[in-house]
């Protein structure tokens, strides 16, 4: 058990009144004197008390283990707290390849559609084409076959009054239409 100056010098104090205390008490018991050996008791109390309260204030105030635990304790949340900033920038990285590869892909993605479209457009043109040319083929020989001769048994349309009803008899003051 290691002191600091203070408590050494206490204990040194301690163990000196202890060895006192007994000095006294053997002389009062050898040469019969009460006080003496009184003395020497009171003595050697004093110094046990003060032993304890020595040990007491040793054990209350040693600090060594809580701070090799705080020690080993805060080693481990700075490890953590490294771990932690190590994965956040990894994330980070991951999430900017990322976001790099999306926009990248989008890119792609609008190129070839463009393309896709272009070559929709250029193919519909083309088929445009011989679409208008067999429409028109079609039509004229139609035309030539008599499917788009005029109609003429068709007549004007008469269209037809309504006829007058009958009057209907009037009873007991009712209004007919």
């Amino acid at each position: 058990m290691r002191l600091a100056s203070g408590t050494a010098i206490a204990a040194v104090t301690v163990a000196t009144a202890l060895c006192g205390g007994i000095t006294l008490t053997l002389t009062g018991i050898a040469h019969n004197q009460v006080p003496r050996s009184l003395g020497g008791v009171g003595t050697i109390m004093i110094a046990l008390t003060a032993t304890v309260l020595l040990v007491i204030h040793k054990w209350v105030t040693d600090t060594r283990n809580e701070r090799s635990i705080l020690a080993a304790t805060q080693r481990e949340t700075q490890a953590e707290r490294t771990r932690y900033i190590a994965a956040q920038a990894a994330l980070d990285n991951e999430r900017t390849r990322m976001r790099r590869d999306l926009d990248a892909e989008h890119v792609a993605l609008a190129e070839r559609a463009r393309v896709e479209r272009e070559a929709l457009d250029d193919e519909f043109e083309a088929r445009r084409g011989d679409l208008i040319n067999e429409t028109m083929e079609a039509t004229v020989k139609m035309f030539h076959n008599g499917q788009f001769a005029p109609d003429t048994r068709r007549g004007a349309t008469l269209i037809q009054f309504p006829q007058p009803q009958p009057n209907r008899s009037r009873e007991h003051g009712v209004v007919g239409p």
